[in-house]
């Protein structure tokens, strides 16, 4: 009622993306995503993204959300 559960719960969600963000850009880096693979192999740059995407929501939400 006196609306802080809606902080907390606004907290933890910035908390997530900009986990997630970060989380993202750096496997992005290390599994060597570039613009090279983008023009070169559309599909397994695609598969490699969607990849690092799924990782990073799992990792976020085991980390983050059910800890």
């Amino acid at each position: 009622l006196s609306g802080e559960l809606n902080r907390h719960l606004e907290e933890i969600d910035r908390q997530a993306k900009e986990m997630a963000e970060r989380l993202f850009l750096q496997l992005v880096k290390v599994q060597s995503v570039t613009e090279e693979l983008k023009s070169g192999n559309q599909l397994e740059r695609v598969r490699m993204m969607n990849s690092i995407r799924a990782s990073v929501e799992e990792f976020v939400l085991k980390e983050l959300i059910y800890n």
